[in-house]
């Protein structure tokens, strides 16, 4: 859980324009690093932990206690998280806009996005930096692209701009104008000699571009929180095209005005509306947040108690005893790796990234919990086996430094194309999944598995801690994300200080009262914590 506060602590230090709402001034793709390590095995380990206590739980204190107690646990968190965070959340961008635009009013950035030819000027002759990149990774140049304002090009031109810089994703100022059907500003950029071959970190150039279809294009402009008609831009397409080809077409009429969109769109005069969806990738939806995994949590533990359920309507416990100890062992610890292992890698095949996909809304996205339902079959299977603890416990150093070969591979893997890339990505990110849960199982039993009160006392307050630490980290980093400061002291204070608050809260706020009853059982002043 406490790694979940480290993941979103470092997440405005990542160029993440339109998905994250603080962007640090020091921005830095390095910071990657820290995501893919922890979210490489994080979930899947919740997961499993999760499988382990449900069957726990059933087979101690039975099938309807089982479900009352997952129904307190995780159905009321989840209830009250989506009734207080879920509005909080989808505001807080409005606080970062609010301080972006005090800061950015006269800079050369927003006098691009404005065509604002007069302050792009002011700007160029006091110093700004014309080819410096704002917290979208993008030059004014680029800005100046997409909205279209060719006569801000020329000015930006004749002040120094690089035509062919590259942003964030090393896409040119050209690709931008293509991918927002910007005619005028391809034509003035053509005839500057910008290369529409050029190809970006995606190996895309401007050619490819145009022939992006409207999901893509709109998808991408609420990325850049770029208002566009998205009619007007594909029929804009074919003369682009021709423009790129370098054939004559004729000069474009007035340009439709093009304005930055609102993170949220306006305000409709529905409070749920408003307040409880938000302008998803162009698309306004409901989306529950880093509360997604009790979303999930709900379903599998629904669906186990389906099975088990209907297992014992059909009386299957008398039949299953009957079976010898050898064709029960492969579903018990440490042989059911032998299955279940290949069986994450299949569930994982689609998803070409590092680490497992997540879904935050309120569709079931059946691939992908398909295969967090693996590591929590494998919980649930590694209940009564003390074998796979004893392994773990005993190997841990092993599987940890092993763990850094797949880690090594499927970071350098991104930014690879074709059929290795297919197969390896997911089984450098399976391997590297399953050796650090082996590594912190093994680890935790190692040196945790006996009764400690300091330890119980934080295990009990990360609960709390995960479901409520969204707004506080979010409103830190966007305090701090113009301080000029390095990137990894921030980052670090912001972890820090959101922890620090957050155990503050728990310890007079939570703990010894209703809140804390529900998220953790009952607890009494006696302890020396």
């Amino acid at each position: 859980m406490l790694l979940g506060i480290v993941i979103h602590g470092v997440m405005s230090f990542m160029p993440l324009p339109g998905i994250w709402p603080a962007q640090d001034v020091t921005l830095h793709e390095n910071y990657f690093l820290i995501l893919f390590l922890i979210h490489g095995f994080r979930m899947p380990l919740f997961f499993m932990v999760s499988g382990f206590f449900t069957v726990m739980m059933w087979r101690r204190r039975g099938l309807a206690a089982l479900t009352g107690h997952r129904a307190r646990r995780i159905m009321i968190p989840l209830v009250f998280g989506v009734i207080i965070l879920v509005p909080i959340l989808n505001n807080i961008p409005r606080l970062a806009e609010y301080k972006k635009a005090r800061l950015e009013d006269n800079a050369i950035w927003a006098a691009a996005k404005r065509g604002d030819t007069g302050a792009i000027t002011a700007a160029i002759e006091r110093g700004d930096p014309v080819n410096g990149r704002d917290e979208m990774q993008a030059t004014a140049l680029h800005w100046a692209a997409a909205y279209n304002h060719a006569e801000a090009i020329g000015v930006l031109l004749n002040g120094g701009a690089k035509i062919n810089a590259g942003d964030g994703k090393d896409s040119t100022p050209l690709q931008w104008a293509v991918m927002m059907g910007s005619t005028g500003a391809t034509r003035i950029l053509m005839e500057n000699k910008a290369s529409a071959r050029r190809t970006n970190a995606d190996r895309t150039s401007a050619l490819d571009m145009v022939d992006w279809d409207r999901r893509t294009t709109q998808f991408v402009a609420g990325i850049l929180g770029i208002e566009v008609d998205i009619d007007a831009v594909m029929a804009a397409r074919p003369g682009i095209r021709d423009l790129l080809r370098g054939k004559n077409t004729p000069a474009p009429g007035p340009a439709p005005e093009r304005k930055p969109a609102p993170r949220d769109q306006p305000e409709s005069g529905n409070f749920i509306t408003d307040h409880y969806t938000i302008d998803f990738f162009s698309q306004r939806a409901f989306i529950f947040h880093h509360l997604w995994f009790l979303y999930d949590l709900i379903l599998l533990v629904a669906g186990f108690v389906l099975v088990v359920g209907l297992a014992r309507g059909a009386r299957l416990s008398p039949l299953w005893n009957l079976f010898p100890a050898l064709f029960k062992a492969p579903f018990r610890a440490p042989f059911c790796w032998l299955w279940i292992i290949p069986l994450s890698l299949w569930s994982h095949r689609d998803m070409q990234e590092f680490g497992p996909a997540t879904a935050v809304g309120l569709e079931i996205d059946t691939r992908i919990l398909s295969h967090y339902a693996v590591f929590f079959l494998a919980g649930a299977l590694c209940y009564g086996s003390s074998g796979f603890g004893r392994i773990s416990r005993t190997w841990w150093p092993l599987f940890l430094v092993l763990a850094l070969v797949p880690f090594v591979v499927g970071i350098g893997l991104l930014d690879k194309s074709g059929e290795a890339r297919q197969w390896l990505l997911p089984a450098a990110s399976v391997a590297f999944c399953w050796l650090m849960i082996f590594a912190f199982v093994g680890f935790f039993r190692r040196f945790f598995s006996g009764e400690k009160p300091r330890v119980r006392y934080i295990s009990d307050s990360s609960y709390w801690l995960y479901l409520t630490h969204m707004p506080v980290v979010q409103i830190l980093q966007i305090w701090v994300s113009d301080w000029q400061f390095p990137g990894p002291l921030k980052f670090v204070f912001v972890c820090a200080l959101s922890t620090g608050l957050l155990l503050l809260s728990y310890r007079y706020l939570v703990r010894y009262t209703f809140i804390g009853t529900a998220l953790n059982g009952k607890r009494t002043r006696g302890s020396s914590l």
